[in-house]
Parts: structure tokens; C-alpha cells; sequence
């Protein structure tokens, strides 16, 4: 932090300025009071924006609602516009009449420049009228777009994907990511009166983390949506890219009640079919190869429930099982593959998650007398 009357640093905890002896004014959120750093947007207290937002990319102040710089034209994440920012250049038309000047001739005239002039105007706009012509009847004007870019005024790299033509119609439906520890999450884009929703669910056993925003600006010739939702309970950014039926998400999500935020950055996803729901009813516990369970998750489970949801992390591996009915019940779930025998399996091929989860299941059944 600067001590605004001489410039020096100061500490964090400092009431006053070391060098000048300034009493150092901490800047304070005007709706709760807590304080902020100084270029603090929004209140990490309550939440409230109390900030100019800048430029994460030029360093500019931002205007209200704005996705984009309007000095450098970055998006205001920082990336430079996906969309190529051209300016096409309007035909000037000509008037009817010109209202020329009258010349009263004298004597000492040079009139062979009035009439160079003259002419001159005239060649320009026969020329103006000719090009004019030319663009307008669609016949002649081969290197401009549907959409009205000049294809000679677009990079190689542009003119791949800049007429996509794509239906987003075709992208609507449940979708999927998995990032890298397994765990999915779950996106729906979906069309209500006229309008395209998008949806995001990152609901864990501990937190229930859901938004949804319209997607008011869609690009088919391109393939990008987005769309953003600033309220007071939740923020959300989404951006979309569609092409030839794959789908990538990237996201910016504030729960501001929970103080807890999501970024996810070009998340590849697969459509999410009613297969697919069935086959995750199957489990007792989906999630337990890497979300932690608590003893609240299992309270009030059967003994023969408590045993497959022990199991069925086993199972998840491809292990077999000397138990004629587990074997039975494993065979007969969509997902499982067993590849496995028992005497073959390692403790080692269970991951730090899975091996907490089966000790916390049989430290219960123990203490419920069915061990």
C-alpha cells in the first residue's frame, strides 16, 4: 500500500506512515464497511461491487456491462476478440445535382483550369457510379461475404471458421465435462419463449454450486455463445464454442452467498444421454473414487446397502468377486466391466479418496455390528 501524501510504502497493519507520520485511510466497502484493497470490484465481505473494473489486458477503465475493451478491443478477461473486428467500407453515393459554382468571365481568367476542373469532377463520379453499380446487383462483388466481411480484408486463419453456418438448435440438450480427477460437470442448453438458456451444475456432497443465464449473443457463422448473469446472489460468464457437433465450455462463476468461485477454461464436452443418467442411478455412491464421504452420507444406509457401496469402488476398477451374489449384482450394472481376478488385485490401484471412503464404511459397519 502507498501513503497518498509522500508516496512511500507502507505495511498492511500501519495506522500511520512511517516516513511522514500520515494517518493511513484504508479504503471501506460503503455497504457493509469492511475494508478493501484499492482495487478491489466487488466487496469480499458481502459481495457488493464497490470498484471501477479494468482492463485486465490494457489496464483501461471499463465501461458499465461491457465484454469489451474499447481502447485495445480485448475481451474484458484479458484474451484478445475471438471474432475478427472489420470495418467494411461504405460506397459513397453521389447527389443528383451538384450545384456548381457560376464563373463571371473576365478578361484575366484563366479558364483552362476551371475547365480541368470541371472535368475532373465529372471522371470521378462516372467512376463513383460505375463501382456503385457493380456492388449492388450481388453479380460482380465475388469477395464479399454473407455476412458481410471482405474476404481479402480477413487473415488464412479467419476464413476457416468465419462462415461456420452452423443451427445452435442442434446443440440443445444435457451436456457433460469431466476434468481430470473424473468428477463431471454438468451444463444444459436449452430455448424458452424465444430465448437460449444455458445452465451450469457443479453440485458436490458439501456444496450445491448451480447458475443459469440467457445467451444473448450467438454467433452461427462463427460458432460462439455467450452470455452473463450479475445478480445479487450469483455471477456467471459463459462462453461457447460449437462446431461439427462438439461443444466447449468455458466459464466464470461467482457464488456470492458462499464466496466460493469456479473458473473452468475450454472444457471439452459429450452429450448426456438418459443411458447415461440410468447407468449413475446405478451407483450408491457416484462419486465416491473422488469426492470424500462423511459419516452423515452413509447414517441409515442397510447392512447389504453398506456392503455394495463398499464394494462398488472395487467394482469400479473391473474387480471380481468371490461372492456369488456381489458378482451377481456388479454383472448386472451397465458400467461395469470385470477384467479383475480377486487374487490379482492391488491395494495400490485405489487412490487416496477410495481408500478413505472404504475405511469410513467399514469403521461404520463395524460400530452398527454388521462386521
Amino acid at each position: 500500500m502507498i501513503c497518498k501524501k509522500c508516496g512511500s510504502e507502507v505495511a498492511e497493519d500501519d495506522v500511520f506512515c512511517m516516513q511522514c507520520g500520515e494517518k493511513i485511510e484504508r479504503p471501506q466497502c460503503p455497504h457493509c464497511g469492511a475494508e478493501v484493497d484499492e482495487d478491489t470490484v466487488f466487496c469480499s465481505n458481502c459481495g457488493e461491487k464497490i470498484g471501477q473494473e479494468r482492463c485486465p489486458y490494457c489496464g483501461s477503465e471499463l465501461e458499465e456491462d461491457r465484454k469489451f475493451c474499447v481502447f485495445c478491443g480485448a475481451k474484458t478477461d484479458g484474451t484478445e476478440p475471438t471474432k475478427p473486428q472489420i470495418t467494411v467500407p461504405k460506397p459513397q453515393t453521389t447527389t443528383g445535382q451538384s450545384n456548381q459554382p457560376r464563373y463571371e468571365k473576365r478578361p484575366d481568367t484563366d479558364t483552362k483550369g476551371v475547365w480541368a476542373i470541371g472535368a475532373a469532377i465529372i471522371l470521378a463520379a462516372i467512376i463513383a457510379i460505375a463501382c456503385l453499380g457493380m456492388g449492388m446487383d450481388g453479380t460482380e462483388d465475388d469477395d464479399v461475404a454473407e455476412d458481410g466481411y471482405l474476404t481479402d480484408e480477413l487473415s488464412d486463419d479467419d476464413k476457416d471458421f468465419a462462415w461456420l453456418n452452423e443451427d445452435f438448435d442442434d446443440y440443445l440438450g444435457n451436456w457433460v465435462a469431466y476434468l481430470d480427477n473424473g468428477k463431471p460437470i454438468y451444463f444444459k442448453i436449452w430455448k424458452d419463449t424465444g430465448k437460449y438458456w444455458f445452465s451450469m451444475d457443479a453440485s458436490t456432497s458439501s456444496r450445491a454450486l448451480y447458475a443459469e443465464t440467457i445467451l444473448d449473443d450467438i454467433d452461427e457463422d462463427i460458432g460462439i455463445a455467450t452470455g452473463e448473469i450479475d445478480d445479487e446472489y450469483t455471477y456467471l460468464y459463459a462462453w461457447i464454442t460449437f462446431y461439427d457437433g462438439d461443444l466447449t465450455v468455458s466459464t466464470d462463476m461467482l457464488d456470492k452467498g458462499l464466496q466460493y468461485s469456479l473458473d473452468f477454461d475450454a472444457l471439452e464436452c459429450q452429450p448426456w444421454t438418459a443411458t447415461d443418467e440410468a447407468a449413475l442411478n446405478e451407483f450408491i455412491f457416484p462419486y465416491s473414487d473422488f469426492e470424500n464421504l462423511k459419516k452423515l452420507d452413509i447414517e441409515g444406509l442397510s447392512k447389504e446397502e453398506l456392503k455394495i457401496a463398499r464394494n462398488e469402488i472395487y467394482a469400479r476398477h473391473g474387480r471380481m468377486f468371490q461372492d456369488k451374489s456381489l458378482q451377481a449384482y456388479f454383472n448386472s450394472c451397465s458400467w461395469y466391466t470385470p477384467s479383475i481376478a480377486p487374487e490379482d488385485f492391488k491395494e495400490s490401484m485405489l487412490n487416496e479418496v477410495e481408500i478413505a471412503n472404504r475405511d469410513l464404511i467399514v469403521s461404520y459397519e463395524k460400530e452398527m455390528g454388521y462386521r
